[in-house]
């Protein structure tokens, strides 16, 4: 079908009026099907619905061995683990705004659990599990050969600078893991990284981690995930827009056609001291 502005304006007014926006529903109001729904809402920057998020029980296979749901999604690296930004929606493909602007973006993905702390709040109800179709890389030296090797490229390529998303999925899995990333910054100036942890102060990947943050912020900006005051820069979970305290609701939850690459607020040093909330999906 043709999207002409008036269309266009529908799908976001109807979009935004739902508190969890269904493309099935959309769809049939809107006389299209679901598939342009999607495509449409990609191309104009909704946020994607994730639906009802339900807790694994404790018994769960996935939650008693530490994996993913979707182990036929994790493969061993092949010749692009990190991946262009554009293939994630709610990232962006170049940054726009802020000290980074006009960095290209991308991310790694990893295991969700395998590599997570089991103290993790989000254990049971990662939003992982509903990523069914997302292509995990299995951690390990084999993984980190090929980080190096892209990191490597991908400096000669964009020696302005570059951004990397850690981690769509999964976390750090080992103090050499951080250490890597330290001697990445250390070897090419371009590299600029954020993303979240939920390892928290006092264990040793959590302490590895805020000590590259510490020294690097301005190049490595990864919060601590429903870290408690004290944790440095950190991140929280909520479960509506009332609850959010004095925390700042991430923007690309509440505005259309927000991405990280246009708002730059989790790396930004003046929101270093500011703690970000996530809806709960």
């Amino acid at each position: 079908m043709r999207w002409s502005d008036e269309r266009k304006q529908e799908l976001i007014e109807r979009w935004t009026a739902q508190r969890k926006p269904s493309m099935t529903r959309i769809a049939r109001a809107m006389g299209t099907t679901r598939g342009a729904i999607a495509g449409a809402s990609m191309r104009l920057g909704l946020n994607f619905p994730h639906g009802e998020n339900k807790p694994l029980d404790a018994d769960h296979p996935a939650a008693v061995e530490g994996r993913t749901l979707f182990t036929h999604w994790v493969h061993g690296p092949d010749d692009m683990v990190l991946k262009p930004g554009s293939y994630q929606r709610k990232l962006g493909s170049v940054v726009t705004k802020g000290k980074w602007k006009s960095f290209p973006i991308y991310s790694l993905t990893l295991e969700e659990r395998a590599t997570c702390p089991r103290t993790c709040e989000q254990w049971a109800t990662c939003y992982g599990n509903n990523m069914g179709r997302s292509k995990r890389y299995r951690h390990g030296k084999s993984l980190e050969s090929a980080i190096k090797r892209e990191v490597n490229n991908l400096a000669q390529r964009h020696p302005r600078g570059f951004v990397i998303r850690l981690h769509v999925l999964g976390d750090f899995y080992s103090v050499d893991y951080v250490v890597m990333w330290s001697q990445l910054l250390l070897a090419h100036p371009a590299l600029h990284v954020f993303g979240y942890t939920h390892w928290k102060r006092g264990t040793p990947i959590g302490d590895a981690v805020a000590k590259l943050r510490d020294g690097w912020w301005k190049r490595f900006a990864v919060r601590t995930s429903d870290g408690a005051e004290g944790q440095g820069p950190r991140t929280v979970v909520i479960d509506d827009k009332g609850s959010r305290g004095d925390s700042i609701i991430c923007p690309s939850q509440l505005g259309v056609g927000r991405t990280c690459s246009n708002c730059a607020l989790c790396w930004a040093s003046a929101a270093k001291g500011k703690t970000i909330a996530f809806l709960r999906h």
